[in-house]
């Protein structure tokens, strides 16, 4: 079989099942963010990519972050939830994708992406209202560091 080019995980909820007797990511997850392919996984919400991803540094702790924001091919059905934390009642299927590369792609990666990310992450805290709702796709933003 030929490497694969990309790992690809929708709405995973690496961090729904950590600590349970039934957790089978902890396995997984060094495998899955390799040097070969980028990792990228969407999330319900964008509290629930920082959760996913602080779940996937702990077991890749040398993993970066190349791309995290709201995903343009989220699906379009609103799906309302009246038990979010955040207040926002309202998600999408697959709303939140992260993009992330290990070693010296990762680093790589994160040096292309490193000052235009400290300028998108000053505009997160405005958007996320937005992106949680369904607001402005389009920016790309970066997910504060969980580690």
């Amino acid at each position: 079989h030929p490497p694969p080019t990309l790992r690809l995980a929708f709405n995973c909820g690496l961090h729904e099942w950590e600590g349970d007797e039934g957790d089978t990511w902890p396995d997984s997850l060094p495998l899955m963010a390799d040097d070969a392919a980028p990792l990228a996984f969407t999330s319900f919400n964008h509290s629930e990519a920082q959760k996913d991803l602080a779940a996937l540094r702990r077991a890749k702790p040398e993993v970066q972050v190349s791309l995290a924001r709201p995903n343009p091919y989220r699906s379009t059905r609103p799906l309302r939830d009246w038990t979010r934390e955040d207040g926002a009642h309202m998600y999408y299927t697959n709303q939140y994708l992260t993009v992330l590369q290990a070693g010296q792609a990762g680093q790589r990666a994160a040096q292309d992406t490193g000052e235009e990310g400290e300028q998108e992450e000053a505009r997160e805290e405005g958007k996320q209202g937005e992106a949680r709702e369904g607001g402005q796709m389009g920016e790309q933003h970066t997910l504060p560091d969980t580690t």
